[in-house]
This record gives C-alpha cells, sequence and structure tokens, in this order.
C-alpha cells in the first residue's frame, strides 16, 4: 500500500503509478477517498453531563498531530471545510466507534453539524433527536454518518444521515437535505448529548475515522 501525504490532515490513497517509457518520469494519481481525520481514545469517557458534546473534543491520540507518520498526543481539532470546496457529489462519511453504559433509560441524541469559526452550530445536517435507551452495561457503541452535496452556492444543499448503535439496538435518522450556503467555511462536528446526566451514564470513544468522498 502506498500513501500520498497532503498534509497534516489528509492522506489520499494512491491506485496508480505508471513509470513510462524512455521520457522518463513518474505519474501519481491518487484514489478517491481521503482521511480528513482519525482519532484513537486516550482519555476521560463523557459522563454525567447533559451537555451537548463533541466527539472529538474527548483527549485523543492523533495520528496526524503533528504532520508526521508517527502518533503525537493532541487535542484533536474537528475537521474545517473551506468557502466553495464543496462540489455536487462531494461528501463525506465517518465511523465513530466506542462504549457506552448508562443507568435506567435515558435519552441519547447523535447529530452531526457545520459550525462557524466562533463555534456556533450553524447548519444541523443530521440528526437522531433525543431516543429513549434500554437499560444496558457497558456496551459496543458506535455512530456512522453521510453527507452528499446536491448543489451549491448562496442556496446550495448537503443530504446528511446519521445512525447510533448500542449492543443490538440501532437509531437511524431519516436521510434529509439541508439547505447550505457553501460560499462560506465551515467545521464539521459530531455532537451527542445525554438526556440525564449521571455517572453511570457514560460515552467512550476508542476510534474513529472520517473521510472525504
Amino acid at each position: 500500500m502506498v500513501y500520498l501525504l497532503n498534509d497534516v490532515s489528509t492522506e489520499g490513497t494512491v491506485n496508480r503509478i505508471t513509470v513510462p517509457g524512455n521520457g522518463g518520469g513518474y505519474q501519481v494519481i491518487a484514489g478517491p477517498v481521503s482521511i480528513i481525520e482519525q482519532q484513537i481514545k486516550a482519555g476521560t469517557a463523557q459522563a454525567n453531563t447533559t451537555t451537548e458534546t463533541s466527539l472529538f473534543t474527548l483527549a485523543s491520540l492523533n495520528p496526524n498531530a503533528t504532520g508526521s507518520p508517527y502518533i503525537g498526543v493532541s487535542a484533536l481539532t474537528i475537521p474545517a471545510i473551506p468557502a466553495n470546496m464543496l462540489v455536487p457529489g462531494v461528501g463525506f462519511t465517518g465511523k465513530f466507534i466506542g462504549t457506552i453504559a448508562n443507568t435506567g433509560t435515558p435519552t441519547l441524541r447523535t447529530r452531526v453539524v457545520l459550525k462557524n469559526s466562533a463555534g456556533t452550530v450553524v447548519y444541523t445536517l443530521a440528526d437522531t433527536t433525543a431516543t429513549a435507551m434500554t437499560t444496558v452495561g457497558t456496551v459496543d457503541f458506535e455512530v456512522n454518518f453521510d453527507l452528499m452535496t446536491s448543489s451549491i452556492g448562496t442556496a446550495g444543499a448537503i443530504v446528511g444521515r446519521v445512525s447510533h448503535r448500542y449492543s443490538t439496538t440501532q437509531v437511524n435518522a431519516v436521510a434529509a437535505s439541508v439547505a447550505v450556503d457553501t460560499t462560506q467555511g465551515y467545521f464539521l462536528d459530531v455532537l451527542c448529548t445525554w438526556g440525564a446526566a449521571s455517572a453511570s451514564n457514560t460515552l467512550n470513544v476508542l476510534m474513529s475515522t472520517i473521510r472525504m468522498e
């Protein structure tokens, strides 16, 4: 496997390398999928709070933190989307894997959002809404989302979906189109909210990957 490192936060799989004949030179063509953010968990779980919390703010080991191929300890920054970068057909897919536990039957909400530079949510692209959980001990937890740009400009649009799963229970948000001004820059974030604060209501991200497609 060969990788083309673009900058400190992206890497694309190289799917073809051509060595011409006597003319010399190399042609390297990157694949269509690029990893824009990865994290490996090493910190404290989200617990005992009803404050909506970014899954990126949990202390992490970020493979791309220092721009080197070596893992460095860092607070993970959420992916930036520059103004006018989105075009029809360009999208994002992401997966967060970890553990979750609760007491009683609290609600849990997961949503994918775009924030401005001040950290304020400007658009909600996909939202499970607050959904009551069943009582579980520590079990597997997973969040998956997909986003796709369908039109651009000040009246552009992104189609989004998100789901979260714990143990054998899965909660899906119906895919929807959201009006988005693609001429502006944003930060992509994934948020979770407990409906009740308890030291037993814990959410822990162990690893995640977000790709641009």
